[in-house]
């Protein structure tokens, strides 16, 4: 199990996360975790039938028949410690000397952290990096996810992994993943709510495959993942991603391009649905692919979700400036892959952000959506991710604005990282309402307002 969660400064979590990404061998008890929609080549080649894997339940199956094991480094933190509200952030890795077996695809490491008495949570993905070991290959597939999500008593307990692989699935892997847990106070029983409370339910994919969803059909190289939930009790607020998984259909090939987009939720009544998009591909994308997604769903008045159209880049590793924070996600074609004819930035990159929100009582970042790739043409591909590394919010009580402060770090390259990536990342933002007695405060249980003024991030 990862350690418990910890305060930490800023210059101890950046030292650690360099040595995560470092590219030296692991201990030798360290392994690694499970993942989606992988299987379909992998499993052809140790033997299995592709064909049981094409729906969403063949997609649970592969995960919870994955070997558990230990990881090797990880760490967690306190980011809102409030008597209603808890929101943690941390990170684990793992490793593996091989993918898949006859038996299995990927391994998992178990997740957990203590709630406060009273207290119900959530866990969700907040990000993701994979990597071969010892050289570049190709790749036939790769993932991440959190599933099997159960509260236990003051307990919140699950399972985390991941893959990548080529068609053998005999090569050694890195994995890590980047998570964030929230929790809230239980509200009184009392029919007459005269204290401030926060109003959350979640649900969680389960092991009859709900909440887990395949692709259903590809438009211009985008593979297309509807999703769509109806809840019992109160209507759903918003969706939080707990994984996702890309796999070719018919060989392991070179990677130009992968990226993902959550997209945006609409609700009706008691009936929230989306569409994701994916795009796995080489320089011709003219190969077969096959995609999966996992959610959990937010229930509660507290609860709201809120897309900026752009962020502002504050430092690090790009121009200070707006950026649009819509992806868009469209497939691209691979050039002449001339070196200097097209480079792209440095094969790993750190940017500081800050989003304008409205003045939610809390405010957490979730990755959304990513676009990574190579500049010019297809190439093997050593290591791939993105995450949010850290955030905090600031919100001065009565301003019409709070800002958002995060950290994003994405990679993608070859052996050599030449010639550097193309990165885009979008994030939503998940606000959280503190709610007044409804004699004091005649707005409680509605939807946060917009901002009241464009803000200084503005275009």
């Amino acid at each position: 199990m990862h350690p418990e969660s910890s305060n930490r400064a800023r210059s101890t979590r950046g030292r650690d996360c360099a040595q995560r990404r470092a590219r030296t061998s692991p201990s030798p008890a360290a392994a690694l975790a499970a993942t989606v929609v992988v299987a379909i080549t992998l499993l052809q080649a140790c033997s299995f039938t592709a064909g049981q894997f094409q729906s969403p339940q063949d997609v649970y199956d592969i995960l919870d028949e994955s070997q558990y094991v230990e990881p090797y480094a990880g760490d967690r933190w306190t980011v809102v410690d409030d008597p209603k509200l808890r929101v943690e952030h941390g990170w684990a890795c793992a490793a593996a000397s091989s993918a898949a077996s006859s038996e299995y695809i990927g391994l998992r490491v178990g997740g957990f952290t203590r709630l406060p008495s009273g207290f119900d949570g959530t866990v969700f993905l907040n990000g993701w990096h994979l990597e071969y070991q010892r050289t570049d290959h190709h790749v036939v597939g790769f993932g991440t996810s959190i599933f099997n999500i159960v509260q236990l008593n003051d307990v919140l307990v699950w399972n985390a992994g991941g893959v990548l692989s080529d068609k053998n699935g005999d090569d050694a892997y890195r994995w890590c993943y980047e998570y964030t847990t929230l929790a809230w106070a239980r509200p009184e029983p009392s029919p007459i709510v005269l204290k401030p409370r926060v109003d959350i339910q979640a649900i969680h994919s389960d092991p009859q495959a709900n909440l887990m969803y395949v692709d259903s059909v590809a438009r211009d190289g985008v593979d297309k993942i509807p999703g769509s939930f109806r809840t019992t009790g109160k209507p759903p607020r918003g969706v939080l991603l707990a994984g996702f998984g890309s796999s070719y259909t018919d060989d392991d090939h070179h990677v130009l391009q992968i990226g993902f987009d959550l997209g945006k939720a609409k609700v009706r009544r008691k009936r929230i649905k989306w569409k994701s998009d994916v795009v796995f591909r080489d320089n011709n994308g003219d190969d077969g692919t096959r995609s999966a997604s996992i959610v959990s769903v937010l229930t509660g008045d507290s609860v709201n979700v809120f897309h900026p159209a752009g962020a502002r880049v504050e430092g690090g590793d790009a121009p200070v400036g707006y950026v649009s924070n819509d992806l868009e996600l469209a497939a691209r074609s691979g050039g002449s892959g001339i070196v200097g004819a097209c480079l792209g930035s440095p094969a790993e990159r750190t940017v500081e952000m800050a989003i304008v929100t409205p003045p939610f009582t809390w405010a957490i970042p979730m990755l959304t959506g990513w676009d990574l790739g190579s500049p010019c043409r297809d190439n093997h591909l050593t290591h791939v991710g993105a995450w949010i590394e850290d955030f905090r919010y600031v919100r001065v009580p009565g301003e019409s604005n709070g800002t958002l402060y995060y950290t994003i770090k994405t990679n993608f390259g070859d052996k050599d990282d030449i010639p550097g990536m193309l990165d885009r990342v979008q994030v939503d933002v998940l606000g959280i309402n503190l709610l007044q007695s409804p004699g004091l405060d005649p707005g409680a249980g509605r939807p946060a307002p917009g901002p009241r003024k464009p803000g200084p991030f503005a275009p």
